[in-house]
């Protein structure tokens, strides 16, 4: 599908396109406003919570594998990526939930599965403090114009975690390279990686879940 705005689909169809593309590239722009145009065009709130969940994860996947270099499967490269995916199940598990969403301490409307994974990345065990997961998951958000706290990262790891936060697409070898210098290893880059992208992914779906759900 070259364009989605042309592509012979139907109208709920593009609906779910038009939202995709707004939560990946302006989440902040989901107002009101564009959720009643949606419904209007034939989506229902489940099915606009399945496109949010839908962009969250790929918001993850997407920053991970550009960051870590995942295209080539066979080898050492696919013990790579089984190892990267076992480290995201470890943090991000994402069962049913009912209700659907959850109001965190902060005061700020998620999907329920979000907020266990957030409540993971800054709870579990890891290579790296989970002090510091949480002020990369807040570093990253915050970039996207999510509501967070302040925070200033170790500046062996900040341009890193921008970027990779951004948009991955890009960072090649001696990004990973100057951070094993600073001492971090492979799972620790892992970790730095999960972090800056499920920040960038929260801001994701947060607007939306705000205009859902905020006043509830």
């Amino acid at each position: 599908m070259e364009d989605w705005k042309t592509a012979p689909v139907s109208e709920i169809q593009r609906a779910g396109l038009a939202l995709a593309q707004r939560l990946t590239q302006e989440p902040k722009r989901v107002d009101a406003a564009f959720v009643a145009e949606l419904q209007e065009r034939g989506l229902s709130i489940p099915q606009i919570e399945r496109v949010a969940q839908i962009a969250f994860l790929f918001a993850i996947i997407n920053r991970a594998a550009d960051a870590l270099d995942f295209p080539v499967f066979e080898g050492e490269r696919l013990a790579q990526l089984a190892r990267a995916l076992n480290g995201v199940a470890s943090f991000v598990r994402v069962p049913a939930f009912s209700p659907t969403w959850e109001r965190g301490v902060d005061g700020i409307v998620r999907p329920a599965g979000v907020s266990t994974a957030r409540e993971r990345l800054t709870s579990v065990k890891g290579v790296i403090p989970a002090q510091l997961r949480a002020d990369i998951e807040a570093f990253a958000a915050g970039l996207w114009g999510a509501q967070r706290p302040e925070v200033t990262l170790p500046p062996e790891i900040d341009n890193y975690i921008g970027r990779v936060t951004a948009y991955a697409f890009g960072l090649d070898d001696a990004a990973t390279d100057a951070l094993r210098e600073a001492g971090y290893d492979d799972d620790g880059i892992f970790e730095l990686t999960l972090a800056a992208a499920i920040g960038a992914a929260c801001a994701v779906v947060e607007p939306l879940y705000g205009v859902l759900y905020g006043e509830a």
